[in-house]
């Protein structure tokens, strides 16, 4: 059952002697499974934003162009307002790809194929949760230690490393 909208679920990881559980989805690693706890930082790629530019230039121009040719061929008028149409969608994208921000990811990968991650746009919440999460593997607490993850994005389990019907060992983010 999801939660009704609006509301803000109470996402966490919690550790035991034995077992690092994550609430949602609900997911039980081993603590000797984990192979990697890793941190990097993930880059919006802008060079995407050259070829966007390029095709909104192109479009801009026709769309320009036909205008002017309507009025001596009015059935151009449809052609240039759909032209117009498309500079437009490649406005709207282009300030989506220059307006993505940076991110720090926190990838949990276990010997076997699943793996977690959570991200942030801050460096603090998820350098100290890699921090605790190390010293928790290091040395296993005798009571559950819960951390709170509900401020964090994050990627559900499993489905980072899966790409169409193989699995091709990826990070898709």
């Amino acid at each position: 059952m999801g939660s009704p909208a609006g509301q803000v679920r109470n996402r966490f990881i919690q550790v035991n002697s034995r077992t690092l559980t994550i609430s949602e989805p609900p997911e039980a690693y081993q603590l000797h499974n984990i192979a990697r706890i890793s941190v990097f930082t993930w880059n919006p790629n802008f060079r995407s934003a050259f070829s966007v530019l390029r095709k909104l230039a192109l479009s801009l121009f026709s769309a320009i162009s036909t205008f002017t040719f309507t009025f001596a061929f009015p059935p151009l008028i449809f052609v240039s307002f759909m032209l117009f149409a498309l500079t437009f969608y490649y406005v709207v994208q282009l300030i989506q790809i220059l307006s993505r921000k940076r991110k720090f990811i926190l990838l949990l990968e276990s010997t076997g194929e699943p793996v977690f991650a959570v991200s942030s746009e801050y460096w603090d919440p998820i350098f100290n949760l890699y921090n605790s999460l190390v010293a928790a593997i290091d040395n296993p607490p005798d009571r559950p230690v819960v951390y709170s993850i509900s401020h964090l994005s994050q990627v559900e389990g499993d489905q980072i490393n899966v790409h169409g019907s193989n699995n091709t060992g990826k990070r898709v983010l």
